[in-house]
């Protein structure tokens, strides 16, 4: 029996979700970051299919964020660009240390230090499922764009091939191994960053991936 339409539209909804949120925190160029406060957030806060309150406020949050769309292109462009130093002194460079690191290493190991074993085990997870790390950043593999990319993949995957274990496989990943580092994650945003698109950014990944680990019956078939 195939999925319902109502089912397929909530298992999208999560998907493109994910990718907007591995856009995010992979620091989106000009171009990828004007569609997505144009076109992209909007339409998944019109759109959303879920009777999820903590996700629906999570949407309206990010979305209360950004200038409306009715305010055109230039005033996207111009978030934009202020966006760009911010995710810098948030993510990567900053005088005292960076707030918040984008690699999961840096959060759970005892020395706090990038290349730990969850790089490690992440290098593995890839390589299981065939994929490499692509482009020219060569990111350690536990960062987080590339967990949320290898997240939805595997249930891209499942859904599309109605395989259970890959299925259980993608939710035990976002609920065990992603969901603990993101959290402290999103908290360290917060400190450096309150009530920013960021940290709101990080809230919405909070809150989608609470939604996963919870095993709710949307996402299953």
């Amino acid at each position: 029996m195939n999925a319902s339409p109502a089912i397929y539209d909530r298992r999208l909804f999560l998907l493109d979700c994910i990718e907007l949120l591995a856009v995010i925190f992979r620091g989106p160029d000009a171009q990828t970051c004007a569609g997505m406060i144009l076109e992209g957030i909007p339409q998944l806060v019109s759109t959303n299919p879920l009777d999820e309150p903590h996700l629906k406020a999570a949407l309206e949050n990010l979305q209360a964020s950004i200038p409306g769309p009715d305010r055109g292109r230039d005033a996207a462009g111009r978030f934009c660009s202020d966006l760009e130093p911010e995710y810098v002194r948030l993510f990567i460079s900053a005088g005292g240390g960076v707030p918040a690191p984008l690699y999961e290493s840096c959060h759970v190991s005892q020395d706090h230090a990038v290349m730990g074993d969850s790089a490690l085990r992440m290098r593995d997870r890839l390589q299981e499922a065939g994929l490499e790390v692509g482009g020219p950043s060569n990111e350690p593999p536990d960062h987080l764009g590339i967990e949320l990319e290898y997240l939805y993949f595997q249930l891209s995957k499942a859904w599309g091939m109605r395989d259970d274990k890959r299925l259980e496989h993608g939710v035990l990943f976002a609920g065990t191994v992603m969901l603990p580092w993101v959290r402290l994650f999103a908290a360290s945003v917060g400190e450096a960053a309150p009530e920013g698109f960021f940290q709101r950014a990080a809230g919405l990944l909070v809150a989608v991936l609470e939604l996963l680990a919870e095993g709710p019956s949307h996402h299953r078939r």
